[in-house]
């Protein structure tokens, strides 16, 4: 019989025990609307292909995270182009926008950003006045200095001193009466709530309490 060294068993185990926990990771995923049950359950001659959707793994805090809000706008763009938008509306896990047609400008287009991806987009309902006002009310995505986001979120949180505070949405689009491109954060707590008011590059103008 030949004898195996004991650095060699014991290095043998310790490969066996990290295929086991690497086979023991799971993929997140979501059924689907028609995800069949256990083969053992089904007739003879039903399918046999599942169609559980495996999930994206969440980016992140639109708000909170570094990097997030830019990484979102990029894949925006990389998708639809340098599109114009009239305002976009930015959540801790999904964005929507009004954006556009390029191709029609008169017309124009909702769309909502949510698990790394755009959904397919809603036609808005515009009047005449809604029209006269579009090319002074549209702008560039790049036109915001969106890495700045995360950092704007802190500074709302530190200066309004709102106790367990969260940054829980911002806006973006321009001012009925100078047309100058604001973004708006909303801070909100158990307690009190309140808002920080910045210009699309990032300088803070203004943060008050309600």
């Amino acid at each position: 019989m030949i004898s195996v060294p004991w650095t060699a068993r014991r290095a043998g185990v310790v490969a066996l025990a990290a295929v086991a926990a690497a086979c023991s990771v799971s993929t997140p995923s979501r059924e689907g609307a028609n995800d069949l049950p256990p083969a053992e359950e089904r007739d003879s001659g039903e399918p046999e292909v599942q169609t559980t959707e495996t999930m994206l793994p969440a980016p992140g805090n639109f708000l909170l995270d570094a990097g997030v809000a830019q990484q979102v706008i990029d894949d925006i763009t990389d998708e639809l182009g340098p599109v114009m938008v009239r305002s976009i509306d930015i959540y801790d896990q999904y964005a929507i926008f009004d954006a556009q047609d390029p191709t029609i400008p008169e017309n124009i287009d909702t769309y909502t950003y949510r698990d790394g991806k755009l959904e397919d987009p809603e036609p808005v309902h515009v009047t005449n006045r809604d029209l006269e006002e579009l090319p002074m009310r549209v702008f560039l995505l790049s036109d915001v200095r969106w890495d700045l986001v995360a950092q704007l979120s802190q500074t709302a949180i530190s200066q309004l001193g709102i106790e367990d505070a969260i940054v829980n949405h911002m806006g973006v689009d321009r001012t009925h009466d100078t047309l100058e491109l604001r973004l708006s954060l909303s801070v909100t707590g158990p307690r009190r709530s309140g808002s920080l008011e910045a210009t699309a590059d990032g300088t803070v103008l203004e943060a008050q309490l309600f």
